[in-house]
């Protein structure tokens, strides 16, 4: 090889060289001093370094992070801009925990002295359901987690904390804290105790469906309280049976137990009238009330006084519906229902049941003269065709100008009861006509 060729290997190798030093190769940062408080704001500075060491006049963005980031970057700002290589900026950091800051531009990376962040002061609640997991630092305090679900009625245990408002726990003091759900019916903790940052609960929800947990301070602290995520509640087994009458409505989750309280409905049963059918559905219940699917029971009816009852048994599977006759009137009447294999049986419902006009028998002349007064008998009869004492009988004049003395009476103790009808003294004769009612019954007669 010629000197000149030599020479001129020499030379790029040389520049090559001084291109290489003059990248940029790393960050320095000055050293940060400690403690710092999370969401409390502090400045660091962080210069662009060549590989000599040399400062490189870098201008342009980087990335910072923790050393302790996973599903979150737990400081603020994330990007940061570089000035003839000198990063002068504000950061807050949110984790309490022992860390350092990592600055990244692509494959170029620096890492700071490590620093310890405090727990801010207190100043929220919040609310851990089983299987969600606590994440201090974050925007939400927990883990993108669905929590389990629950069975309706039984225990289970969930966590409450005391943080500061990047969710870190706040420990060495003891607070009171209460409890709230969405669920009326939940059986809660009347309050409870946080101490060195948590307590952990017992709690049970008895309405199937989606719910919440709330948590409140006491009315001494300022903090703000939380309200969990939503979770599910499952119903339970098959328990037993609910019969719901006219009047009444499904109440789930009820905590009522003795009959006379109606659990797992609320309403009262609207009263029901001799042979005129309404019905009665029969729901399959877990033991807080809440529907559940039957595995294709038999289920009847009964009751302690005569009924009828259409179809006399069916196939229970989601609710069976009966059309139901009461033969005869009477206070406090009850009806009650029987599932098929297995010993399912609804407590004792009780509901009124009436008598009401299905047939008037009326005694009236047929002539009277003008300027007279008539007597018109009315006994008022029910669907078994007895007469019903103390009903109201209504009279209305239809056509002429004949009157009732009594627009509306009420039977006697036979069932009847007497109206006078006064004809009014006319010129000419007339055929007056009047509409007698009562109950279903409407019957009219006419006076000449």
């Amino acid at each position: 090889m010629r000197p000149l060729e030599l020479d001129g290997l020499h030379l790029m190798g040389a520049v090559l060289t001084i291109l290489l030093l003059g990248q940029l190769s790393s960050f320095e940062f000055q050293t940060i001093s400690s403690p710092h408080y999370a969401g409390d704001s502090f400045t660091v500075t962080i210069v662009a370094r060549d590989s000599r060491g040399a400062l490189y006049p870098y201008n342009g963005e980087a990335l910072l992070s923790t050393t302790r980031d996973n599903y979150w970057s737990y400081i603020y700002p994330r990007v940061v801009v570089f000035r003839n290589g000198v990063c002068d900026t504000t950061v807050i950091v949110t984790l309490a925990s022992n860390l350092a800051i990592r600055c990244t531009k692509e494959n170029v990376t620096g890492q700071s002295n490590s620093f310890d962040v405090f727990t801010g002061p207190p100043f929220r609640l919040l609310v851990m359901l089983p299987g969600e997991s606590l994440a201090p630092g974050s925007p939400a305090g927990r883990l993108p987690r669905q929590p389990s679900s629950q069975v309706a009625g039984d225990n289970f245990v969930f966590t409450v904390y005391l943080t500061d408002i990047w969710f870190n726990p706040v420990g060495f003091r003891s607070d009171s804290v209460y409890f709230s759900c969405t669920d009326t019916f939940a059986q809660l903790p009347p309050g409870g105790t946080i101490s060195n940052g948590s307590g952990r609960f017992t709690a049970a929800v008895r309405q199937a469906g989606t719910h919440r947990l709330v948590a409140l301070p006491s009315v001494q602290q300022p903090f703000r309280p939380d309200t969990s995520s939503e979770f599910t509640v499952v119903p339970g087994q098959l328990a037993g049976l609910l019969e719901i009458l006219p009047g009444e409505y499904h109440l789930p989750g009820d905590v009522a137990t003795e009959p006379w309280q109606t659990p797992g409905k609320g309403g009262r049963p609207v009263a029901q009238y001799v042979r005129e059918p309404f019905q009665i559905a029969v729901y399959p219940v877990d033991r807080c009330w809440n529907l559940v699917t039957a595995p294709n029971l038999r289920v009847r009816l009964h009751s302690d006084f005569s009924f009828s009852a259409d179809p006399p048994e069916t196939t229970l599977v989601d609710a069976a519906v009966f059309s139901v006759e009461f033969l005869s009137p009477g206070p406090n009447q009850n009806t009650w229902a029987t599932a098929t294999p297995g010993s399912y049986e609804s407590y004792r419902s009780h509901l009124e049941v009436r008598a009401r006009g299905h047939r008037l028998d009326i005694t009236k002349p047929d002539t009277v003269d003008a300027g007279e007064t008539a007597n018109v008998t009315v006994t008022v009869r029910d669907a078994n065709g007895d007469p019903i004492v103390a009903t109201v009988c209504r009279f209305t004049v239809v056509k002429g100008n004949g009157t009732f003395v009594s627009p509306a009476m009420l039977t006697d103790t036979l069932g009847t009861v007497t109206n006078q009808f006064v004809c009014t003294r006319g010129r000419f004769a007339e055929h007056d006509s009047f509409l007698i009612s009562s109950g279903r019954a409407d019957t009219f007669v006419g006076i000449y």
